[in-house]
């Protein structure tokens, strides 16, 4: 749900599915947040998500790689 929430556009109903979500949110979950932020610029919110992937998994090296695409992408422009 959240990845097709997230490719549709609305990032903040995902974030809301994500801290409502009546278990703890996997990694998982977060790097398809992490993901769609990049997909359309929200850097403040996929450096939210980088944060509880990195409290989650700190040795998973996908997370640093989306976040410094997202600051390469959309910091230059």
């Amino acid at each position: 749900m959240v990845d097709l929430v997230g490719k549709s556009g609305d990032l903040d109903v995902a974030g809301n599915l994500i801290h409502n979500m009546l278990v703890h949110a996997l990694a998982l979950i977060w790097m398809t947040l992490l993901g769609a932020c990049r997909n359309l610029g929200e850097i403040q919110l996929g450096e939210m998500a980088f944060n509880y992937i990195n409290i989650l998994e700190p040795n998973n090296g996908a997370s640093y790689i989306l976040l410094s695409n997202i600051s390469a992408k959309w910091e230059v422009e």
